[in-house]
């Protein structure tokens, strides 16, 4: 393995005895690298004749209900249509009751058998020949990557956001809510997303009244922050281009099992965003935006006069050493009041990270190409 891919392993030790990022050797980590697939949601449609017996009804039937989810359970959606079934389902979810989970190429035989226990389970047996007859609707393939220390998703988002797209591919504001930050780029038949896991983890756990996992209480309390990296093809014609890429013209949903595929999907979809971002935005410090974050979290019932003087006064003490910023510094305001505002600012530095943001783009960028698995929980916590 190469050495830098080495050091980004050592980056992330294990956090708790029984909470891991699992550490294992150099030559472990790339077999298991070779085999991740990543594959996260998928929607397939397969015909009624690939059942075993005369199927009439129509409308939903399965799906996760509201006291599923609170016993983490996750089921898949099965609409019947006229002539066809609509299968539709997060994986890792289904699969291991987790999307924190990473398929890999040896789950593809589970899952396919998992599949047909799902139909079992409505009562309809699928024929063997049910996988190689369906069509893929949707593929969703995602990664979690955790970022180093003392930078937010929000950093990441609040820079990738300037990038310039084209050819009908639309990039959005990055929106906070009740799950944290998100920034999508799309067009009609794919989407690139990216958005804060741990917020979106903690907004389940609330919405379900669960408790917090370890694993993410750890990773809170230590400041790393966790960022999910999804591609979403939506519609067939983009889901048959990027196969045919590999010489798949029809594919089934044993070429979604495909490693290489799904590594080189998700690295050029994120390579070509940041790649997308002026330079003028990559050679930045983003400190400075990050310490205005800090301050006006800190100062929630100050006003907009105070949060931006405080920022303003903390930009100029960098150089407090030159004569002539002292003496601006006392035209803004009286001694009393810069020491005040002064102090106020360092209660933050040591939060700011030092380095630009294109340092640790760079790194989401090594993470991905490494293309090792990352996994947060424990083999207890996914068996089901």
């Amino acid at each position: 393995m190469k050495n830098e891919e080495n050091e980004i392993i050592k980056e992330f030790p294990v956090f708790l005895e029984d909470v891991v990022v699992k550490e294992l050797s150099a030559e472990a980590l790339a077999e298991l690298a070779k085999k991740s697939v990543c594959v996260d949601s998928i929607k397939i449609l397969i015909p009624k004749v690939l059942a075993d017996k005369s199927f009439t009804s129509r409308g939903c039937l399965s799906k996760t209900y509201a006291a599923d989810r609170k016993q983490g359970i996750f089921k898949p959606v099965i609409y019947a249509g006229d002539w066809y079934f609509i299968y539709e389902a997060s994986l890792p979810k289904c699969y291991k009751g987790t999307n924190l989970y990473e398929i890999t190429e040896a789950d593809k035989e589970k899952i396919l058998k998992k599949i047909e226990e799902d139909f079992l389970a409505i009562k309809i047996k699928l024929h063997k020949r049910w996988s190689l007859d369906s069509t893929i609707l949707r593929i969703d393939y995602a990664k979690n990557v955790l970022l180093p220390h003392n930078v937010t998703v929000a950093n990441i988002l609040n820079y990738l956001q300037n990038a310039e797209v084209k050819y009908r591919r639309e990039i959005g504001n990055v929106r906070y809510n009740g799950g944290g930050e998100g920034l999508a780029s799309a067009n009609n038949s794919r989407m690139l997303c990216l958005y804060n896991k741990i917020d979106d983890i903690l907004k389940e756990c609330r919405n379900n009244k669960r408790p917090i996992p370890d694993y993410i209480t750890a990773l809170i309390e230590r400041k790393i922050a966790l960022m999910r990296i999804e591609v979403r093809l939506t519609k067939t014609q983009s889901i048959r281009g990027e196969f045919a890429k590999i010489g798949v013209k029809n594919p089934t949903i044993h070429d979604v099992f495909n490693a290489d595929f799904a590594k080189e999907l998700l690295n050029r979809e994120f390579n070509n965003l940041v790649n997308a971002v002026p330079k003028q935005y990559a050679d930045k410090d983003y400190s400075d935006t990050q310490l205005l974050h800090e301050i006006a979290a800190a100062s929630p019932k100050k006003s907009l006069s105070h949060i931006l003087n405080s920022f303003a006064l903390s930009i100029l003490e960098r150089d407090m050493k030159r004569p002539e910023i002292k003496r601006l510094l006392r035209k803004l305001a009286d001694a009393n009041k810069v020491r005040y505002i002064l102090k106020s600012v360092d209660r933050h530095k040591s939060n700011i990270a030092a380095e630009p943001i294109s340092k640790a783009v760079e790194h989401i960028r090594e993470t991905l190409a490494a293309w090792q698995p990352l996994n947060l929980v424990s083999d207890i916590d996914t068996d089901k």
